[in-house]
This record gives structure tokens, sequence and C-alpha cells, in this order.
């Protein structure tokens, strides 16, 4: 574990008409990451869904949180791996 990041960069591709840019992935434990900056109306796509976890997988965590705002109102999103 001594290689493994505190906080990087995600750089999700575009899919169609979805969300495309870069999230902030943060590491507050060895089991747990928080996904920031997803700020967007657009939901993610299966395929970009899979290759974010699939990523977040390799760094050992269990579980990703992230948070979008759906009409003026943020909701927390927990995701068991």
């Amino acid at each position: 574990m001594l290689h493994r990041p505190v906080v990087e960069q995600y750089r999700l591709n575009p899919q169609g008409d979805s969300f495309s840019g870069t999230l902030t992935l943060c590491y507050p434990s060895k089991t747990r990451c928080i996904a920031m900056g997803y700020i967007s109306v657009k939901p993610l796509t299966p395929h970009q869904m899979k290759s974010l976890v699939r990523h977040i997988k390799a760094q050992g965590c269990q579980t990703l949180t992230y948070y979008r705002e759906i009409g003026g109102i943020e909701h927390e999103k927990v995701i068991n791996l």
C-alpha cells in the first residue's frame, strides 16, 4: 500500500450524450473511495460506471460514494463493490 494514492484525477471519456470530464477520487480509508467533481444533469452510462468501478476496485476499495444534484437537492449514492 506504499504507492496507493490519497487523491487522484480520473478522466471519464464521453459516451454519446453523457457526462464527460474528470472526477477527483479521494481515498479517506483503505476500503472507501469518494468521487468528487461530478457536476452533471446527465447520469453516467453503464460503460462509464463499469470503467470507474473497475479502476476503484484495482485500488483495493470496497465502497464508492458520490453525490449528484437533482432538482436543487444533493443526493448521496453509495455503491458496495
